[in-house]
């Protein structure tokens, strides 16, 4: 409304001659050009013409932009556009975030340009204002905007502001960057295409010619105006290249769909795809050819009129057409009528919009940050979602905020958790609530406010509320599991027992020790008295409080007025001083109790507890050792821990003493809450005494008069007598209440009395004791310090729960006795000597200490714990999955459920499957749930069950659910790995390569790999060393998988760092990198592919495929066959097997990388599998010398059959030998797991149960192997298990040491032969024996990390999972709708990565709109990210948008903050009322033709 006088034609007309005298130094530098013969960088020259002509109209000012390079005007306009990573980041989070952004001062204006064009603007106003200096350019009408003088001159009327001068400077600033960059590039796309279509350049400028002619051969506004194919020219230049490809709109109200059952939800995404509309053939045929006469009247006319928007349509459509279409006319007709334009040859055509500003970085990084933005909004769903707890509870709630809820930050705020308490009590009290909602960050808490449900829930129902909910961990920070923090039974037993040690005769027992301190603290108040300093009183009666607590607690003097650095007052400071640190593990234990437990979590600092702890261990040693005893609190506990009270005062508890920890605990929380609490509260009392002298007379002169009695001195009894001190303390107590709000914790769900409400179990429960007194109903002026509130008369005629300084019901604080005695002694000892004046150097009003850091370190740590709150409730929910399908499980735990960390276990996951196992065997189960990470695993442990999966119902299990990636990671798409048909048809093509046939054929290959490895044990012994049998058994191994896999001679025996023993141990060697893009690959395969992951090192990759290639090469260049592996594959490859043996599979045969990857496959599985399994077979044998005697003569004996020969034959007699074989394997089982996939929903049989598609299924080899069911006594070595009527005896999948059915190990037989050949050579010649250095039992080796980091790695690999699961609920938003929509993908969702693409993202949007628009749908859903986003297509849907129904559509959505980025509220970004006032002010400045 402001803005609209601003752009009217005669606002046009009288800027136009500024804008023709920018003319001049365009042509000159066009002049220049041409003399050079160079080349003309038409961009970079209209945008130095725009910038001087806007920068002349906006500002007045002369830019210089064609004479100085580095113009100020030029330089930040580029910057404008030039978009780095941190504003990137910032613009998503604006976009998507804007509350939370502006919360957070987020600007997205880049560095430096906001300081110039406010320099600028304001220079300009004040100069202009000063001098009283006009000129006829935007920047004049701007300022009469300001100063109200179009209103004055014109009748205008608005809102009836005028404009600020940072709305002028925001103004100015978005009709610079608009106009400048928008107008070049049009003119710069509007002369490529003349100079590509020369007839259409010369028809521009014989019209230009033909205008002028009428005009005096001048360019004035009429004959801009007479030009009408020149408009033409622009309308199709625009229609190309729209400066704006994408409009958007923000839904402000929930808008049905006309004609349809849908309904766009408040707060959606509009998108108008403008580029898709400007080429589509059904109203632009050949949208390719640049065409003007699509706009001739005629046509135009013919076409639906929202087919060409290129500044949008409607109310909010650009407001500077008219002035960049006006000026974009100016240039291109001064350039025309002068110059004919050619595409030079270094033009790379077509032309395509620069991305280079757009948001280009690293792939890793940009995904990172996108993942970051989509957790992000992970977070901000799940505060919005929780932030309802209380309306759908139907309780009044105060509104909350991200990410602190109605709480302050607690790490920046600079008042006290009780002031933000009370102010939350004032407002519901106010509403007339009798109790109300609140969130402490995403906890919901409960509020009381009436006095009566106070009651309720400190005394009445007390049973409900039994528990303060402090963190506190009793075995890893024993001082902090004190009576204050303790709840449940713990606290029931300890207040039963500690409740003797503060009745009236235990204080009056301890009174004489509080009264001997006192001298200390009158020595001191004299001594400061005569130096004629003023009394830092709070620090002296710290030290009374110090010494007093001290003696009663300890029996110790502390020494705090005569050292300094006393220990006790140094530590007791040291005690209230949070750092942020334990700020956090507060945060965090206190929102995860368990968790922080299980983390070891402590909050007392270690010098703390340690030099308490020693305190009361010392104390108790030397009284007991001693037989001392002493009248104060550490002797009530030592008889409490030696039972002696029981004893002698028949007192009962649980029967329990204390122990000594117990003892250090109550010890630490009353010192710390006796010193500071009384000193605090003397200290307030003696400042209120000191303003109100007339108070403090009449404490005075009762102290006096009681004393008197007691002949002079300080007793219990005459400080019992003091009425009028009682008054003072509790009115003190009631302004500056120790504890200024009081919480509880719900243990038991509970309805509210007369109430439809209900608190659930762990609900924190919060009662205001600040807000109850400051509280006007109960204390009228309660700023105003009156003891005469507490005389016996007011007290009764208030509610009793109006004045709880203490606490009350069971919880009240056990030592509010105590500490109100030593309050009265020390005042006593004080006022009877001394008045008290306030000094001037008193900061007033007094204010509690807060704990303040960094704000942005604040909000972070704010943040994680929002985001750990959000991972354990997501984890919480998984981990009911199970249960909710009736099926028994383990109890997992977090983060890792039933696994055990795979970054620092120490044993292998074999090993924890068989744990499970046995526990549900034990439970009785047939099989049960697991939980790997949060993603649901599904154990089978009936062999039947198992049967049924491996075997049976195999069609349901095809796969192992083993991640490869078959593009970016090609050897690791081998047999083992791959799914589905390509597994099949690879099964089927590879099969005929390990028949009985084909083994025999490589039998000798095998062989002749023996007298290598019988040489390295031959000279092992001849050195009477000790013999690494597991390096030289994967010497041997090696060597026979590289011989029949690849037709090589490794050399493994010879070289010590052969290739392939360097690359064989590698591919074993799991880094943290390896580890984590597993353990990510097996959780999100299709993220992992995305992502381009591979799980093989490059160096690996690189090596096994350049072997392969250059074999397979070799081979075939010189038609050179041989009896192998690689043989075999090649035959495959080109098609021979089955050609040779009529073998038929899919028809497609092998291509070198499926060559390459079961080349590798079969080198890593049967070098490591076999020589593992005769390294355990050896050490079993040698620790049995019976049975390695037993297997020795049956080889002996074949081989004497067969001429002294290992042959094939021989070996397949050797029935002994299999026995010890399958032994091994049953004890040691080279996959000690098996997984499989679930394909498609399978119901098990007999059960009503059904495995979803997509769900592990774990069969624990390891477990079934040593079931004591069907392998008794299974820890021993026993090769008769497996004699022919043993192995009949027991179930047939009771040994499954290479899987069973259709995916059965395919190598076994091979992998079994070289064993077996490997045993043979070797026990046939030589005896083994354990050496005394083996370490026993044998154990597989692990990968060891350190924990953190793999606690840390675990909970990101968490996070990940909860970011997946909930992309994959929010994909779902628009099929829940019944919307059609674009298949999206993770994580961006239907945009491209916006770092690294390649192309604009306005053509994607277009490649969207052209398959909706194929598809015949009018309308249709994307997702920006995470964020629904709804697309229009049909024509008229669009007119409905910007026009017909704009009240729904009025804002952009763009993000800006007014508050601390001024420049970004200018009149594209701002929505609403902001916008409607501003555009009314500025509309009339268009040029409209009156």
């Amino acid at each position: 409304m402001k803005l609209s006088p601003t752009f009217t034609s005669g606002k046009m007309k009288m800027m136009f001659q500024t804008l023709v005298d920018c003319e001049p130094n365009l042509l000159e530098r066009i002049e220049d050009e041409c003399k050079r013969r160079e080349p003309i960088d038409i961009k970079e020259a209209l945008s130095c013409f725009t910038t001087d002509v806007i920068g002349s109209c906006a500002f007045g000012l002369d830019c210089k932009s064609f004479k100085e390079e580095n113009s100020p005007f030029r330089v930040y306009g580029k910057k404008v556009f030039t978009a780095t990573k941190s504003r990137i980041i910032k613009m998503m989070i604006g976009v998507n975030f804007p509350k939370l952004a502006r919360s957070l001062h987020i600007t997205t204006t880049a560095e430096g340009v906001s300081e110039f064009f406010f320099k600028v603007v304001k220079d300009t106003v004040d100069y202009r204002e000063k001098n009283n200096y006009t000129r006829k350019d935007f920047m004049q009408l701007l300022i009469d905007l300001k100063n109200n003088k179009i209103a004055e001159e014109e009748g205008y009327q608005h809102d009836g502001k005028t404009l600020t001068i940072e709305e002028v400077a925001a103004q100015s600033y978005v009709f610079f960057i608009a106009g400048f960059e928008t107008s070049s590039t049009a003119m710069t796309f509007a002369l490529y295409e003349l100079a590509r279509r020369q007839d259409l350049q010369q028809k521009v400028r014989d019209e230009i010619e033909t205008v002028l002619v009428k005009h005096q051969g001048k360019i004035t506004y009429e004959a801009i105006q007479d030009m009408k194919y020149m408009d033409q020219v622009i309308n199709e230049t625009l229609r190309k290249y729209p400066p704006v490809p994408n409009l958007v709109r923000n839904c402000v109200k929930d808008y049905k769909v006309p004609d349809s059952d849908l309904v766009i939800e408040k707060g959606t995404k509009v998108m108008i795809p403008v580029l898709g509309i400007h080429y589509d053939k059904e109203y632009f045929p050949d949208p390719e050819k640049f065409d003007p006469e699509r706009f001739t009247e005629e046509n135009k006319n013919s076409r639906h009129s929202y087919a060409h928007i290129p500044f949008g349509e409607g109310p909010r459509m650009c407001i500077g057409m008219r002035f960049g279409l006006l000026q974009s006319k100016v240039g291109l007709t001064a350039l025309l009528r002068k110059y004919r334009f050619t595409v030079n040859n270094k033009t790379k055509e077509p032309l395509k919009m620069s991305i280079r500003s757009m948001f280009l970085t690293e792939s890793l990084c940009g995904d990172l940050i996108g993942l970051g933005v989509a957790l992000l909004a992970i977070i901000i769903a799940h505060f919005k979602w929780t932030f309802q707890y209380w309306k759908r509870k139907k309780l009044p709630q105060l509104e909350p905020s991200i990410p602190f809820g109605t709480s302050t930050n607690p790490l920046t705020t600079k008042e006290n958790g009780g002031i933000t308490l009370k102010r939350n009590y004032d407002e519901m009290k106010a509403y007339g609530w009798n109790h109300g909602g609140l969130y402490i960050m995403t906890n919901p808490a409960y509020l009381v406010v009436d006095l009566e449900y106070v009651k309720n829930v400190m005394t009445k129902d007390f049973q409900y509320f039994v528990d303060r909910g402090f963190y506190y961990n009793e075995e890893d920070d024993p001082l902090s599991a004190h009576l204050f923090m303790l709840g449940g039974t713990k606290w029931r037993n300890l207040r039963a027992k500690l409740t003797p040690t503060f009745t009236s005769g235990k204080m009056k027992m301890m009174f004489q020790t509080l009264v001997d301190c006192e001298s200390g603290l009158l020595e001191k108040i004299e001594d400061d008295y005569r130096r004629g300093k003023p009394i830092d009183i709070k620090d002296t009666l710290g030290c009374f409080t110090t010494d007093i607590i001290g003696s009663c607690a300890f029996g110790l003097d502390c020494k705090t007025f005569k050292e300094e650095n006393s220990p006790f007052r140094m530590y007791g400071k040291r005690a209230f001083n949070t750092t942020m640190f334990q700020m956090v593990k507060l945060i965090f234990g206190m929102n995860f109790p368990n968790l922080a437990r299980s983390l070891h979590i402590v909050t007392t600092p270690k010098d703390i507890s340690e030099f308490f702890i020693k305190l009361v261990k010392d104390t108790i040693n030397y009284r007991e050792e001693n037989n001392c005893t002493r009248k104060d609190f550490i002797q009530l506990l030592i008889d409490l821990k030696n039972d002696k009270i029981t004893q002698e005062e028949g007192y009962q508890h649980d029967g329990k003493t204390l122990s000594i920890e117990e003892i250090a605990a109550q010890s630490f929380v009353f010192f710390i809450a006796g010193f500071e609490t009384s000193s605090a509260t003397m200290t307030f009392a003696l400042y209120e005494l000191a303003q109100h002298q007339d108070l403090q007379q009449k404490v005075r002169d009762e102290i006096e008069t009681v004393l008197a009695k007691h002949h002079g001195k300080i007793t219990y009894e005459a400080v019992q007598d003091m009425k009028y001190m009682d008054q003072v303390i509790n009115e003190t107590l009631r302004k500056y209440p120790p504890v200024p709000l009081l919480t509880r914790k719900c243990v038991k769900d509970y309805k509210v009395p007369g109430e439809d409400v209900v608190i659930e179990k762990g609900t924190t429960v919060l009662i205001s004791i600040l807000g109850i007194h400051y509280d006007k109903e109960y204390y009228p002026d309660p700023e105003r310090f009156n003891p005469e509130r507490f005389n016996e008369e007011n007290k009764s005629s208030r509610h009793s729960y109006a004045h709880i300084p203490f606490g009350e019901g069971p919880r009240i604080c056990i030592g509010m006795r105590f500490g109100l005695m030593q309050s009265k002694v020390g005042l006593t000892a004080l006022l009877r000597k001394y008045k008290f004046t306030v000094s001037n150097k008193t900061k007033e009003p007094l204010q509690m200490k807060m704990y303040l850091t960094e704000s942005f370190c604040g909000d972070l740590i704010g943040f994680g714990v929002a985001l750990l709150t959000i991972i354990i409730a997501y984890y919480k929910w998984a981990f009911q999955y199970w249960k909710r399908k009736n099926l028994p499980y383990l109890e997992p735990s977090i983060p890792f459920g039933n696994s055990s960390n795979p970054f620092n276990r120490k044993e292998p996951s074999g090993i924890t499957m068989r744990r499970n196992y046995d526990v549900m065997k034990a439970n009785g189960w047939k099989h049960g749930g697991l939980y790997s990470m949060t993603t649901p695993t599904y154990m089978v442990l009936d062999l039947d069950y198992v049967k049924n999966v491996m075997t049976k119902d195999f069609q349901y299990f095809v796969d192992r659910g083993v991640y490869y990636n078959e593009r970016d990671d090609p050897l690791s798409a081998h047999l083992f790995a791959i799914e589905g048909t390509k597994w099949r048809n690879l099964r089927m093509k590879l099969s005929p390569t390990f028949t009985s046939g084909k083994m025999k054929m490589m039998f000798q290959t095998l062989v002749d790999c023996e007298p290598n490895l019988l040489e390295k044990i031959e000279d092992e012994c001849k050195r009477k060393g000790p013999i690494d049998i597991k390096e030289a058994l994967g010497c041997f191994t090696t060597d026979i998988i590289g011989s029949c896999a690849f037709g090589l001679d490794c050399k493994t025996f010879k070289e010590e760092n052969s290739p392939f023993r360097v690359y064989g141990k590698k591919v074993f060697a799991a880094t943290t990198s390896r580890t984590v893009k597993m353990m990510m690959a097996m959780n999100f395969p299709k993220l992992a592919r995305s992502l381009h992951i591979a799980t093989t090192p490059k160096d690996i990759t690189e090596f096994f495929i350049k072997v392969v290639k250059d074999t397979v090469d070799y081979r075939e260049k010189n038609n050179y066959t041989r009896k192998d592996f690689i043989q075999l594959l090649i035959d495959l490859k080109n098609n021979k097997v089955a050609k040779e043996e009529g073998y038929q599979h899919d028809g497609k045969t092998l291509t070198i990388e499926e060559v390459a990857a079961q080349s590798y496959v079969f080198f890593i599985a049967g070098f490591e599998t076999s020589s593992t399994t005769m390294t355990f077979a050896l050490y079993e044998l040698a620790r049995r010398q019976d049975l390695q005697q037993k297997v020795r003569d049956e080889i002996e004996e074949a081989v004497a059959k067969h001429q002294g020969k290992i042959t094939y034959e021989a070996i397949q007699d050797m029935k002994y030998m299999d026995q010890v074989i399958n032994e091994t394997l049953r004890k040691y089982p080279p996959v000690p797991i098996l997984l499989r996939k679930c394909v498609k929903d399978y119901k098990v049989p007999g059960e009503d149960l059904v495995i979803e598609k997509g769900t592990k299924v774990i069969i624990p080899i390891l477990g079934i192997h040593y079931d004591k069911e069907y392998f008794p006594d299974p820890e021993k070595f026993d090769p008769d298990r497996f004699n022919d009527e043993n192995k009949g005896s027991r179930h047939s999948y009771s040994h499954i040491p290479f899987g069973e059915g259709p995916r059965i190990c395919i190598g076994m037989r091979f992998g079994l032969m070289q064993s077996k050949v490997g045993l043979t050579a070797l026990l046939r010649k030589y005896r083994f024996t354990v050496n005394n250095k083996t370490k026993e039992p044998l154990q597989m080796s692990m990968f060891l990390i350190e924990s953190v980091g793999g606690n840390l790695i675990g909970l990101g690999v968490a996070l990940l999972t909860i970011i997946i699961a909930y992309y994959k609920w929010t994909f779902q938003y628009w099929k829940r709708r019944n919307l059609p929509c674009q298949e999206p993908t993770i994580p961006f969702g239907n945009i491209e990565n916006p770092f690294r693409r390649q192309e604009h993202r306005a053509l994607r949007l277009k490649r969207d709109y052209d398959v909706m628009r194929a598809n015949g749908w009018k309308h249709g859903g994307l997702y920006f990210m995470t964020t629904p986003t709804y697309m229009v297509i049909d024509l008229d849907y669009v007119k409905n948008v910007m026009t017909k129904d704009f009240q729904y559509f009025v804002d952009r959505g763009v993000y800006y903050n007014e508050k601390d980025d001024p420049l970004s509220a200018h009149l594209f970004a701002i929505g609403g009322t902001k916008w409607r006032n501003l555009r009314m002010k500025l509309t009339r400045l268009s040029p409209l033709a009156k």
